[in-house]
């Protein structure tokens, strides 16, 4: 069995298992950029879509909960007065209220009659917070992208080496040399190489039959 299916299979030993299992999950919680930078590219995208419908969503009810909750207390407090929104938001259903949500995560534009919502502070504080979600989602989503497109694996496919090396002694001292190039029209600096010597040796077996039989 491998470690993840062993962490998620022994319950047996006094919880052990179970404990290790929320301490993985708090380590990759604590990181979670790099967790989230480190999945698949079509898997990270997928998160990142999702996301942001979810928080479309959320606002959209909220922004509908708001409104429907304001005309009522309004209706209550003067039952002949004739408003037809809160505030002017113009959010009658849940349709209106995605489209107000989505207009207010792209910055597209409002199309409701009053563009100051009665001088209201309430919508004012929730377009404001869902602002404020937008820009810190986009700076997220656009680090996270660029991590996946800018990441190293990708960049060290234009880099080759010679598949030929030579032992050359510089003063004395011996020096294990090849090259190193780079396909692309830049130049490397500061580069750094870190070189793995395997050695492969071969014992022979003794006739262990043949000396038993002398």
């Amino acid at each position: 069995l491998s470690w993840g299916q062993r962490l998620l299979r022994n319950r047996r030993n006094n919880g052990s298992s179970a404990g290790a299992l929320r301490s993985l999950m708090k380590t990759l919680w604590a990181d979670w950029f790099h967790s989230l930078a480190y999945r698949p590219t079509l898997q990270l995208m997928g998160i990142l879509f999702f996301a942001y419908a979810l928080a479309v969503f959320v606002f959209a009810y909220i922004y509908l909960g708001v409104s429907t909750l304001g005309l009522m207390l309004i209706k209550r407090s003067d039952p002949e007065d004739t408003s037809t929104s809160f505030c002017g938001m113009d959010i009658t259903n849940h349709m209106e209220a995605l489209y107000f949500s989505l207009s207010t995560m792209t910055t597209i534009g409002y199309g409701v009659s009053d563009y100051y919502f009665g001088d209201c502070w309430t919508p004012l504080l929730l377009v404001l917070w869902q602002s404020c979600w937008a820009i810190t989602f986009q700076s997220i989503a656009i680090g996270l992208l660029f991590q996946r497109i800018s990441r190293g694996t990708k960049r060290s496919k234009t880099i080759v080496f010679s598949d030929k090396a030579v032992i050359r002694y510089v003063k004395g001292i011996p020096h294990f040399m090849f090259r190193v190039g780079e396909l692309r029209k830049h130049n490397l600096i500061e580069v750094s190489v870190r070189c793995y010597c395997l050695k492969h040796e071969r014992y022979l077996k003794k006739n262990t039959n043949n000396n038993n039989n002398n």
